[in-house]
Formats: C-alpha cells, structure tokens, sequence
C-alpha cells in the first residue's frame, strides 16, 4: 500500500496533467471548428494533418488520466466514460473538491474534441481523394484543350471544331465537382476560370477563322483577308503559348511535389489554395504559322 506522501506526489501530477490539457485545448482547439469545407487538395492535407496529430495529442492526454486516476482511483477499471467521470469527481472529491468544475469541465470538454477529431478526420480523409481527382480532372483537361489547340494549327475540318466544342460540358462537371468539394462557399476555382477562359478563347477564334475561310470554288481571297487571316492565327499561337505555359507551371508544382512527399503527409495547419496536378510530358508547340 502507498504512503500518504506517494499519494501527495501522484495528487500533484494529477493535478499539473489536468491544468496541462486544459492549456493545450485552449491554445489549440479554436482551429477544429474551421476544418471544413476545404478549399482545395492543399489546403485539405493541411487541415488533415492538423487534425489527425491534434487527435493523437488529445487520446495520449486521455491515456495519461487513466494511467494518472488508477494511482489514486480505489476501482481496478474503468470501462466507460461515465465511469471514468465519476471516478474523477470521487478522486477530486477526495482531494480538493473546489476543483471539481474545473475537472468535470476539462473531461467533458477532452472527450468532446476527441469525438469531433475522429469525425473530421475521417470527412478530409474522403475529402482528400476528392480533391486529388478534380486536380487530376483538371489537368487532363487542360492537356486536352493544349492538344485540340495544336491540332486547330494543322487541321481546318470541321472535325476539331466540332470536338472541341464538346469541351464545354467538361468545364461545367469541374465546376459542379469545385462547389461541391469546396462547400459553395467558393463560386469559382482561378485554375478553373483560366483554363475556361483559354477554352472560349479558343472556341471563338476556331468559329471565326471556319466562317472567313474560302471554298474549294470560290476566287481567290485578297491580300487584306490573308493579313486578317494571318492575325487570327497568330491570337490563336498565343493562346496555344497560353495554355502551354499553364501546363508547365503545373509540372514544374507537381515535380516539386514529387521530390517533397512530406508534403501530402502535412505539416502546421496553413491553408493554401493552389492545386498541383500530376506530372506529365510537356508538347513543343511549333511558332511557324500557316500562310
């Protein structure tokens, strides 16, 4: 059996463990009531390492009163939260029953957040491969729409008009897919009104060079068409230039990625609302234009 002073010591510890978590939840707790909607893949591994090394911090606390309370419990076990509570009101009964409040608040207030956590946890876990898909969806349009761009160049059918005018219905899924995963709080994705504006762009220019283009039976078309022409063409190398830009921009984010894997294992919650898609082959775009 323990002696008084043995019991003094663990009462202390007792005592220092329960001011310790209720320091800790009030330096740290404020930020589990922000953790959704996320804004965007970075942004929710962010948030998702905050939460889940929260939760381990916050389930070590709870081990340690149960640890602390059996030094200074007279039951063997404690099978529930209801028992362990009122084993604590016993214990500070015992010791101090002016910190009962304070005891019975910091447990509720422990098991409380340790709940949300494991909720949360789980949402931006699911969140986090949402997310990973829009991005890849997202640059696989982007790579599409740099391939119709680099046909358009080559090809004056109907044929690339016609498909990349499918384009459309693309764009509105990811859009649907960004306020969907970001809660509506956000109305539009700048990755995503890029790549829309570079599409419409695009579109108009394919429209307006298949309306001035000439028949097989028509007379030849004057010098001020061909500089006309010449123009648009050149809009259209600048959008191509455009749209190849973006797609470098995003391998090169995807490479540092790639050579940074701590990054999707998360670091201080920091939310940052730039997606990085995966990496992939850059197309050379050819300056030459056609006469």
């Amino acid at each position: 059996m323990k002696s008084s002073q043995y019991f003094s010591m663990d009462w202390q510890y007792f005592c220092r463990l329960m001011r310790q978590i209720q320091s800790y939840m009030d330096k740290n707790l404020a930020g589990i009531h922000d953790l959704l909607p996320t804004h965007g893949f970075d942004d929710t591994v962010s948030k998702l390492a905050f939460a889940t090394s929260t939760l381990a911090r916050l389930e070590d606390f709870s081990s340690q009163i149960n640890v602390a309370m059996k030094s200074l419990s007279s039951s063997d076990a404690v099978d529930s939260p209801q028992q362990r509570s009122a084993e604590i009101e016993r214990i500070f009964a015992k010791y101090d029953s002016s910190m009962m409040i304070f005891a019975r608040d910091t447990i509720l207030r422990l098991d409380t957040a340790i709940a949300k956590l494991k909720e949360s946890t789980e949402t931006l876990q699911h969140l986090q491969e949402d997310w990973r898909a829009y991005v890849t969806d997202l640059d696989s349009f982007r790579n599409w729409l740099l391939q119709r761009a680099l046909f358009s160049k080559r090809d004056r059918q109907r044929s690339s008009f016609e498909e990349l005018n499918q384009g459309g219905e693309r764009l509105r899924n990811l859009r649907d897919t960004f306020r969907r995963l970001s809660g509506k709080r956000l109305r539009v994705d700048p990755e995503l009104e890029k790549l829309d504006n570079d599409y419409k762009s695009l579109l108009y220019r394919m429209c307006h060079r298949e309306s001035s283009s000439p028949s097989l039976h028509e007379t030849p078309e004057p010098d001020s068409s061909k500089c006309s022409r010449t123009g648009i063409l050149a809009d259209l190398l600048q959008t191509v230039q455009h749209i190849k830009s973006d797609v470098e921009q995003a391998d090169i984010r995807a490479e540092r990625r790639r050579l940074d894997p701590s990054r999707d294992e998360g670091g201080p919650y920091n939310p940052v609302h730039e997606s990085s898609p995966a990496s992939k082959p850059i197309i050379e775009v050819k300056t030459h234009m056609d006469p």
